[in-house]
């Protein structure tokens, strides 16, 4: 980080929501010495159970192009885990089904690795939209707790 000396690389975070979080977790796990702490609000971890509509177009079907759905989930990557993540979801979420979630969950913890989880019952998808809220209140703690000078 010499090239930006304003910069405090040892205190770099990364948030995102819906196939935001996706992208935040997957930064995460491939930059691990770069990203040091993560929250992501309701989060695909697999490219396979995004909405086909988003999907197909780029890769194709999924049993057409295996290679390419595999190396797009998360989920074989949880290994590579170093740094703090926070997961928030609706237990109401349509869009994005709290069971996408739950399979980050099962991998992190088939892989050993150390997350955190906030569930939010009767919340749907847009678990930011109120001026203030519990999932707002969570991510702001838990950069300031992670990530403090």
């Amino acid at each position: 980080m010499d090239a930006r000396p304003y910069m405090d690389a040892s205190r770099v975070g990364v948030f995102g929501h819906s196939t935001g979080g996706y992208f935040a977790i997957r930064a995460m796990l491939l930059a691990p010495d770069l990203y040091h702490v993560c929250v992501a609000g309701a989060p695909y971890g697999d490219v396979s159970d995004w909405w086909p509509s988003d999907v197909v177009p780029f890769l194709g079907l999924p049993q057409s192009n295996k290679k390419s759905y595999d190396f797009g989930s998360n989920l074989r990557v949880v290994g590579n885990l170093k740094g703090k993540l926070l997961l928030i979801h609706g237990t109401s979420d349509t869009s994005v089904p709290l069971s996408h979630t739950m399979k980050m969950v099962q991998a992190l913890a088939r892989a050993g690795k150390e997350y955190d989880l906030v569930i939010l019952p009767e919340r749907d998808h847009n678990l930011w939209r109120a001026r203030t809220s519990y999932a707002k209140d969570q991510r702001r703690r838990y950069f300031q707790e992670h990530l403090k000078p």
